[in-house]
């Protein structure tokens, strides 16, 4: 992790041994794995997804994860370590992963089309929450679920103006098309004319 990633939130158990005892022996699940296909669509139109590994944490084993995450974060940027840089990336990928499915539910809930970049940006709104959730806020799906429609919200407005600019820039293509038409048409008019004129003054 760079030093920005480092950056922890701090909590008054990490000064209590006795606290801190528990939080450190809690056994980390050893692997989440992420396994998310589409499976066709159903009679709605929507696309399915299937997770063939899901783990679901419960708010004690969330709680506890995310305070030993901050630890392994706070001591890493203290002692400059690399043992615990290492854990606070597991932790954090754990983390990650165990909340994967809020991403796929709440994009396919707003879109439809260009699925991975959506993603993508949803993706980087979780990873943004999880370095950032303070325990004491209370479910952390809660608080990353605003995140990541804030970050679908823009990404669809950014769509929209991006959309805008090009229809913008057809019509004044087709309005400099028209001008041209116009002095074209004109050019012509004067054209016959002045042969008019000049076969009469003949």
């Amino acid at each position: 992790m760079n030093k920005q990633d480092l950056e922890y939130v701090d909590n008054a158990v990490f000064s209590s041994a006795e606290e801190m005892e528990k939080i450190l022996s809690f056994s980390l699940p050893q692997k989440i794995e992420i396994d998310w296909k589409i499976g066709g669509k159903s009679s709605l139109g929507r696309f399915i997804f299937r997770n063939e590994n899901k783990t679901l944490l419960t708010a004690e084993e969330e709680k506890i994860i995310f305070l030993r995450y901050n630890y392994a974060k706070k001591m890493a940027k203290e002692n400059n370590s690399d043992n615990w840089d290492k854990q606070a990336q597991s932790i954090e990928n754990i983390l990650f992963n165990a909340n994967f499915a809020l991403v796929i539910k709440i994009v396919l809930h707003y879109s439809r089309s260009d699925i991975d970049n959506f993603i993508g940006e949803a993706s980087s709104a979780l990873l943004r929450t999880i370095r950032k959730f303070d325990t004491n806020l209370g479910r952390f799906s809660t608080y990353a679920a605003k995140a990541i429609k804030l970050s679908i919200f823009r990404q669809i407005k950014d769509d929209m103006d991006n959309k805008a600019e090009d229809i913008e820039e057809i019509e004044e293509n087709e309005l400099s098309f028209n001008e041209i038409g116009n002095e074209l048409a004109i050019s012509e008019l004067r054209s016959i004319i002045e042969e008019n004129i000049a076969d009469l003054s003949d």
